[in-house]
């Protein structure tokens, strides 16, 4: 067994992430440079006395390899096939070979971690290109990009299930297999392709010159369509969190809760903590000023209703890890859900996110600060965007059969949901002062 050495502490993160090269040198035709490149496009700490080129034999010559750092971390690529192994042993007088299974099933591939990177960048792109706020004959090829990314990468955390059920030897039906998908049905979901094909058509056949500004028809849209690319990629996180073998049963548990409870969501923000738990010693003595709260997943369900998941340590009143579900109404058959009991180091349950979304995915994630009080504000701010949303749809399909669209008494009966009052003058007025008022709050 090889022993690759490092001189200071790896990261969890770090440590995750080269587990999963040893398997990806073993998947795919690896040089010494492109393995270089790998190491780089993660900022992973370098062995000490080892270059990529002897790092790239380790992983290609052996079975077992030991990361050591502060801490042994042996990783077996490979494992005997016992089921296999029993039944040629059963029926041969000599054993020519040992069947071995490879245990790369037991983690996601590194490709999610690569798609994670390509998704945030994709949408970077396009953000930044819908920020200029003017005509872009470049927003339909990006965001038709970001579209086919998010579709590639549903199937690439699905894989994981599948890849690990088969090495278990468990079956798996189609519909099974659709109900841990983190979006059912990905490929052109919800029509956001030909949406964004026809917006940006619109505004071409007009030579750019329409009173209606195509960027205020298109912000709704990508924001939902981030929020499933973001939503996939959470589910990702998760995978890898579960996968570092900390805190396996209450990961298990979360992913579960999300897939069976909040399938085909659109993650509208995340925030998380600036601050570190206090009073860590005794859960008795934390309140709500304890910092407990560790994650806020702010998200549309597959119905598009607004929904706050609050992720909470355990504090006075609650020895389990939680999560509390709010929406509009507080009328919900979720409330409340137990995820794992008060164990040693339970404080650092969601670090090894907060880190991964950092590292991998920080422009798909909002990451804003909001108090309690502020949660209802946030809902209905969501709400906003989807009434904004349904202002652009009516528009939308009015302009294909006429030039001028007139805001009629369907459309009042939408502005008057709104926690705002927006100028309705003329269409163009309307979408302007929807665009700004959900931009800023966003």
């Amino acid at each position: 067994m090889e022993k690759i050495i490092f001189e200071k502490p790896l990261t969890d993160y770090e440590r995750l992430i080269w587990k999963k090269l040893a398997f990806y040198v073993n998947d795919f035709n690896v040089t010494p440079d492109s393995l270089q490149k790998e190491i780089a496009n993660f900022n992973l700490t370098m062995p000490s006395k080892l270059k990529e080129s002897d790092i790239l034999t380790i992983f290609q010559k052996n079975s077992k390899i030991c990361f050591k750092d502060d801490i042994e971390d042996v990783l077996e690529l490979y494992s005997i096939d016992k089921g296999t192994y029993e039944r040629n042993h059963n029926t041969h007088d000599k054993e020519d070979f040992v069947p071995r299974i490879k245990n790369a099933y037991k983690l996601q591939s590194l490709m999610i971690n690569k798609w994670n990177k390509s998704l945030n960048e994709s949408y970077k792109e396009l953000s930044q290109e819908l920020s200029k706020e003017g005509s872009s004959d470049k927003i339909a090829t990006l965001s038709k990009n970001l579209f086919d990314y998010l579709a590639v990468h549903v199937n690439q955390v699905s894989q994981y299930f599948l890849d690990y059920r088969h090495a278990e030897n468990i079956e798996m039906s189609i519909d099974e297999f659709c109900k841990i998908k983190p979006i059912r049905h990905q490929f052109e979901y919800r029509g956001l392709p030909n949406m964004i094909n026809t917006i940006c058509l619109i505004d071409k056949f007009e030579n750019h010159k329409n009173s209606i500004k195509y960027f205020t028809l298109l912000y709704p849209t990508l924001i939902f369509l981030r929020g499933y690319c973001a939503f996939s990629t959470l589910i990702a996180l998760f995978l890898d969190a579960k996968t570092l073998d900390i805190f396996p049963s209450g990961f298990s548990k979360l992913i579960d809760f999300m897939l069976s409870n909040f399938q085909d969501s659109s993650i509208y923000r995340v925030e998380r903590p600036t601050s570190p738990p206090i009073n860590s010693d005794s859960v008795s003595t934390r309140g709500t000023e304890s910092f407990t709260t560790r994650l806020k997943i702010y998200l549309y369900d597959k119905d598009m209703n607004p929904v706050l998941l609050r992720l909470d340590l355990p504090h006075k009143g609650e020895e389990f890890l939680h999560i509390n579900i709010h929406n509009l109404t507080n009328h919900s058959c979720l409330n409340h859900f137990k995820l794992e009991a008060n164990l040693a180091n339970i404080d650092t349950f969601f670090d090894s996110i907060h880190d991964q979304m950092a590292l991998e995915t920080p422009n798909l994630f909002i990451y804003k600060s909001s108090s309690k009080e502020d949660d209802k504000i946030i809902l209905q701010n969501m709400q906003d965007l989807i009434c904004y949303d349904k202002l652009c749809l009516f528009y939308i399909k009015k302009r294909l059969k006429q030039d001028n669209v007139e805001i009629t008494d369907e459309i009042y009966s939408v502005v008057t949901k709104l926690s705002f009052k927006p100028d309705t003058r003329s269409y163009a007025d309307l979408l302007i002062g929807a665009y700004i008022s959900c931009k800023d709050t966003h």
